[in-house]
């Protein structure tokens, strides 16, 4: 009598089966043997180290750093970029932690986008604001050279200073003085010279009458 295929398999997944309990029974009874052979000679059979395996940090880890450090690693780190590249600051960027990361990326105020960013993106963030930064200091450094005198600044002529505005406004302010000054004195001389003339008046008058009192 011929036996089908699903009979062979069936009959194959049973043998299986049996293999396993088997070498379940096998495992447990060394098990056995090794933890009485530990507690005989325990010197034999030294401890594993612990630890062996380092699990990569997640991104919900605590931080290592304070937000303190986070700001002198950045510091660092622009100095690192000004003096030696940006390709150091990347190495520098790998070696750190992604907690620290994602704490360094926080107090920089890179936009995230996501809830739990890769460290690929944090470190993109982080090496954003330092270009930044090497911009801002670049711009600096050539406003204040040409503040004294580095770099020579284009003065338009049609405007004036400040301090040629003040002078021209002091000048028009002595010219308006000198102005009253010289019609305070026109009023004040032609104010006695009126009342000598009709002082010269009343004195003809008053001869004029006596003249005619003689003659009558």
């Amino acid at each position: 009598m011929f036996r089908s295929t699903e009979d062979e398999i069936r009959e194959l997944a049973a043998e299986i089966r049996e293999i396993k309990e088997l070498l379940r029974t096998i495992s447990n009874k060394v098990s056995q043997m090794e933890s009485r052979a530990k507690r005989a000679f325990p010197s034999v059979f030294p401890k594993r180290e612990s630890g062996a395996k380092v699990r990569s940090p997640k991104v919900t880890d605590p931080p290592t750093i304070s937000p303190q450090e986070a700001l002198s690693l950045f510091e660092n780190l622009l100095g690192v970029a000004r003096k030696e590249g940006k390709e150091v600051v990347q190495h520098r960027l790998e070696e750190i932690a992604l907690p620290d990361l994602l704490l360094l990326s926080q107090e920089l105020g890179v936009s995230l986008g996501k809830k739990k960013p890769t460290k690929k993106t944090l470190q993109a963030g982080i090496i954003g604001r330092i270009n930044e930064s090497l911009l801002l200091s670049t711009a600096g450094l050539r406003n204040h050279q040409q503040e004294h005198g580095g770099i020579p600044q284009q003065v338009d002529i049609n405007e004036e200073s400040p301090n040629s505005l003040i002078a021209t406004s002091n000048r028009q302010d002595a010219a308006s003085n000198s102005l009253q000054c010289l019609e305070a004195e026109g009023n004040s001389e032609g104010g006695p010279s009126n009342g000598h003339a009709q002082d010269g008046e009343a004195g003809h008058r008053q001869r004029a009458l006596g003249d005619k009192d003689e003659k009558a």
